[in-house]
């Protein structure tokens, strides 16, 4: 059984709420095109659910082509299903000492008295599945967004 495995490892925030996740949410919106543009060719993400109108800005209009924008849009709009699927799960539980994560393709563990999330991807030659746990961290880590 030949093939690549990948470990993602991530900061637990220490206090998630409702107004750290909203601040967050925020950062995603400050994003620079340029930065979306790099997250989303990383992570390959696709225009399934494009919806021209999500995040649309006036000033996006004059200064990008619509490829751009639907790059800028999708990448956006990752960062927040992320954010939802990851963060919100934890939010308001604050001793989370031993607390398991709610999906089951992600975990949180402890060391040195920090909490990380943890993800696994695999890579085998005959098949490529994705983690989403695994995409849904790494578009937060690439992006810098937690920090």
């Amino acid at each position: 059984m030949s093939g690549k495995m990948e470990v993602l490892i991530l900061n637990v925030p220490e206090k998630i709420s409702l107004q750290y996740i909203n601040d967050i949410i925020s950062r995603v919106k400050n994003l620079k095109y340029e930065e979306l543009k790099l997250i989303s060719e990383e992570l390959n993400l696709s225009d399934e659910s494009f919806k021209m109108e999500d995040n649309l800005e006036e000033e996006d209009l004059f200064n990008l082509d619509k490829d751009d924008l639907r790059a800028k849009i999708i990448c956006s709009n990752y960062l927040v299903e992320a954010i939802k699927q990851v963060l919100v799960p934890l939010s308001g539980n604050n001793n989370r000492f031993g607390t398991q994560h709610t999906r089951e393709d992600l975990c949180i563990v402890e060391l040195n008295s920090k909490e990380y999330f943890v993800a696994v991807d695999t890579n085998r030659y005959y098949t490529r599945s994705r983690n989403n746990a695994y995409s849904y961290l790494r578009a937060l880590s690439i992006s810098g967004i937690l920090e």
